[in-house]
């Protein structure tokens, strides 16, 4: 069995995989290697075989499983261990385990696999003939009537090649069967009764059978699979889920290499060697039609009609609605081309669809005998009846997938499988219908997982088997079908107005779903949004996605205003290194703490006017704004006299959506002009404020220009103005809030750092995701793909309410150690004030604390008034006493 890498697995492999290995990676069967031991003693890996049997069986006897799936295998195991003279504590609980499986079939009916009704009988009958008395007893659904019509001469067919093993002595050597490549059916134990139990010569004609047996067990060192091959089925399968999610026609191509010719006539069977059936022929039917355009006149299929279906095998077959989708879809795009006989084809296709609408669940899904789980069954009848314009039972049965999603994402009978995952989402990407939610969160599951598994056994053969190089093509199709379905259905964005300091439900659900989805903005189009810890940091530490493409661009965003100059926000390296490298200086934290004793006595100033003037008073307007407004401007050097303008700027500036863009455009002039005078004045007259050490910057020789010197003025302005007033605010409506919280900080001042920090990751600043960024190529970033030239927004405050991060992360934990929060971004544009910010947050809070022990709100929390009109969360007033 090849090893395959869950992390790396990609469609080419598969491809080659698919190609090179005809037996599709199957896991070893218990079944199977069971009949070799009991059939081929003489055969190498003998022993081997005994021990995988042996280490195979589960803690309650039985082998494989669940329930009575595990009749065959446990009774192919414990026949075997008994023919090859191991009887022991193995056999002993076997045969407990078997009795009470067929007590359960008695009371539930017979296991879903293939032929029990056979297979069953026989094995009882060997192993009671071994034990020498009746140990096994059959319940009546398992009458051995039938599998002596089958010794007696129903075995002589195409079909029952697969199962000869249960023939009997009839079997060995017979020509009623031929081998292909040395194969039998397809299957290793029946080749391994065709030989019989004795060694057979060096001169036996019939080496390459024995050759083929030798080559099987070394496969997996002793065991084998449980079947040989279904190489035709499983390419055809896989080129259409691929090409169907969008594959490179050319990528794909090498799986329809090498398939039966002329399959309208004769056609196919699933491997060589194999009887020919209707769903086979079919689905290759169906791949060569997608690759050239042109389906050929399926006359083979009639031979399978049987008025209200199709037959999957004759002479002998049963009804299956996967087969019967199958042909639906072959009889419908053939009808579209307008041959001659199309009313003929129509015909059918209304009889195939009837059948497969009546044979609907209740539940909405679709069940077969093929394979275990409704999943496989519904997309299969799902896409089929889409295909041919059918599309109420869809929505049905989408509604089912729906209702039976997992909380992880995923979906599974017994438990959430990648298998049954792909199938669901491949009917949800194609169902109509807004299933994005559920699609998003099984992609995110396919993600997690993988394509590589191990994947449990759902497919029905004599005993369950799992198609590995399939499975992984349904994977790798359904994450791909997913990704485009979310690429197709973007939500509108922003989710729902900001309220108060209330964080985004819909992102919440996101992080958990799809931490990368597609987006509607109001301006400039369609885009990504990154809402995930790990996908928000992937986004502002990977150059590959750059902030200078924004420049002049009509990008997608939340506010109107198209960024039309560069500043040192919309610079990518290496010129945006340049510039932080010249300013940095001025933001070291030596040089913050200097400030520090400064700002401490402004706040005790400010608090204490606020003291003199006598509750209430008003925490907004008389120290949120005074206080980061004072600071920025003595670090830059404005004149008092001119901080309230400068405040009003950039209230303006940083206006939301509903602000008339004019307005804002105007401010932005009006600031930057002031600054460029400022500049001017510096270079006629050096201080020593931030002005002067900006313009007496050099790098290498070379000054900062003078628009990037009021670029960077402005930016300072905003980010230490706006955001750091209304934190201000915002973390004293927390406290305020949450007494208790207030009570556990004022009793000792030295928390006040990591209260901040908590504050900052906690408090919700932004309106909505901004940070836009540009893809200069493709990147993969939480489960999807992100293209060139498409734009991501980045949600900071999504992003510190991760749980996957933060434990409890909706709760405020003013001690919480651990993760650092994103509030000040990260990577190369990771904000140059950040330590500015937490200085002038912990000052206003230690001030506060420890003048006002007895401060309150002045008005019920639910009655403060909040800004709805900017782009950053803050109140309007915050009117308190003491």
């Amino acid at each position: 069995m090849t090893a395959v890498d869950a992390a790396t697995d990609t469609v080419d492999r598969v491809v080659a995989d698919l190609v090179a290995d005809p037996g599709g990676n199957l896991y070893p069967s218990v079944y199977e290697t069971g009949r070799l031991v009991s059939l081929a003693p003489w055969l190498a890996g003998h022993e081997q075989r005994i021990e995988f049997l042996r280490s195979a069986q589960q803690p309650d006897g039985t082998w494989s499983g669940p329930g009575t799936l595990a009749l065959v295998p446990t009774l192919s195991a414990v026949e075997a261990l008994l023919a090859a003279g191991r009887p022991g504590d193995s056999v002993e609980r076997g045969l407990a385990a078997a009795a009470d499986l067929l007590r359960q079939v008695e009371r539930d009916g017979l296991p879903g696999t293939l032929i029990p009704f056979l297979i069953g009988p026989a094995l009882v009958a060997d192993i009671n003939d071994r034990l020498g008395h009746e140990r096994l007893a059959l319940p009546p659904d398992l009458d051995p009537a039938a599998l002596a019509a089958l010794r007696a001469d129903g075995w002589r067919n195409p079909v029952s090649a697969f199962y000869l093993e249960i023939v009997g002595p009839a079997a060995v050597g017979s020509t009623a069967v031929s081998p292909v490549a040395g194969v039998i059916g397809c299957s290793a134990a029946a080749t391994a009764a065709w030989l019989g139990p004795e060694a057979p010569a060096a001169d036996d004609p019939r080496a390459e059978s024995v050759d083929f047996l030798v080559r099987s067990q070394s496969t997996m060192d002793g065991p084998v699979a449980g079947l040989t091959s279904m190489t035709y089925f499983e390419r055809a399968w896989a080129y259409r889920a691929l090409a169907a999610a969008g594959t490179d026609p050319e990528v794909i191509a090498p799986l329809l290499d090498g398939l039966p010719g002329d399959v309208g006539r004769t056609g196919a069977p699933s491997a060589p060697g194999a009887a020919a059936d209707s769903e086979s022929a079919a689905l290759v039917l169906l791949a060569e039609a997608d690759r050239t355009g042109v389906l050929p006149e399926p006359h083979c299929l009639w031979e399978y009609d049987r008025d209200t279906h199709f037959l999957t095998t004759v002479p002998v077959g049963a009804p299956s609605v996967i087969t019967n989708a199958r042909v639906l879809e072959v009889l419908h795009r053939y009808r579209q081309q307008g041959p001659p006989d199309a009313d003929r084809y129509a015909e059918a296709a209304t009889r195939v669809a009837r059948y497969l609408t009546d044979n609907q669940q209740p539940d909405g899904s679709w069940r077969d005998r093929w394979h275990i789980s409704p999943y496989y069954a519904t997309v299969s009848c799902g896409l089929a009846l889409l295909a041919a314009g059918i599309a109420e039972p869809v929505g049905r049965a989408a509604a089912m997938v729906r209702e039976t999603q997992r909380s992880d994402g995923s979906w599974g009978v017994h438990e959430g499988t990648a298998e049954e995952t792909a199938y669901a989402v491949l009917l949800l990407a194609a169902a109509p219908g807004e299933h994005q939610d559920a699609i998003a969160r099984g992609v995110a599951h396919l993600e997690r997982t993988g394509s590589a598994g191990p994947h449990p056994p759902l497919w029905v053969g004599k005993d369950l088997y799992a198609p590995v190089n399939l499975i992984r093509a349904a994977v790798l199709a359904a994450a791909e079908a997913g990704r485009r379905a979310g690429e197709r259905r973007a939500c509108p964005y922003p989710f729902q107005p900001a309220e108060r300091l209330e964080t985004d439900l819909r992102a919440a659900e996101l992080r958990r779903e799809a931490p990368v989805s597609r987006v509607a903005l109001p301006y400039g189009g369609e885009g990504w949004l990154a809402v995930g810890h790990r996908e928000v940091r992937g986004v502002l530490s990977d150059r590959r996605f750059s902030r200078a493409a924004l420049v002049g661009a009509d990008v997608p965003r939340v506010t109107p205003r198209v960024i039309a100059q560069t500043s040192i926000l919309t610079m990518d390296p290496p010129d945006h290194a340049r510039l932080r490298r010249l300013v940095a200086p001025a933001f070291t934290p030596r040089r913050i703490e200097a400030l520090r004793p400064r700002a401490a006595r402004l706040a005790v100033d400010l608090v204490g006017r606020m003291i003199d003037q006598g509750p209430p008073a008003d925490l907004v307007r008389d120290l949120a704004r005074p206080l980061p407004s004072t600071l920025m401007s003595e670090l830059l050097g404005v004149p008092a006299a001119d901080q309230d303008r400068f405040f009003d700027w950039a209230e303006t500036v940083v206006g939301g959506p509903g602000v008339d863009p004019s307005e804002i455009a105007a401010a932005f002039a009006e600031l930057s002009e002031y600054l460029a005078g400022l500049v001017a004045q510096r270079r006629e007259e050096p201080r020593d404020d931030l002005i002067g050490t900006l313009v007496a910057a050099r790098d290498v020789g070379d000054r900062l220009s003078e628009q990037e010197l009021v670029g960077i003025g402005v930016t300072l302005l905003l980010a230490g103005l706006e955001t750091t007033t209304n934190q201000i605010g915002n973390f004293a409506w927390h406290l305020l809030t949450r007494p208790d919280r207030m009570a556990w900080l004022r009793e000792d001042l030295g928390r006040v750092p990591t209260a901040v920090e908590e504050l900052l990751r906690f408090t919700p600043i932004a309106t909505s995701a901004g940070f836009t960024r540009v893809a200069t190529e493709d990147v993969r970033l939480g489960g999807v793909t992100i293209r060139a030239g498409e734009a991501v927004l980045v949600d900071l405050d999504s992003a510190n309410r991760d749980e996957a991060i933060y434990p409890d992360a909706d709760e405020l934990r003013l001690d919480r150690a651990g993760e650092p929060h994103l509030a000040f971004g990260h990577g190369p544009h990771f904000c140059l004030g950040a330590q500015l910010a937490r200085m002038e947050l912990a000052v206003a809070l230690t001030a506060l604390l420890e003048a006002l022990p007895g401060l309150r709100l002045d008005v019920p929390a639910e009655e403060l008034a909040w800004h709805t009109d900017r782009v950053v969360r803050g109140l309007r007033e915050l009117p308190v006493r003491w």
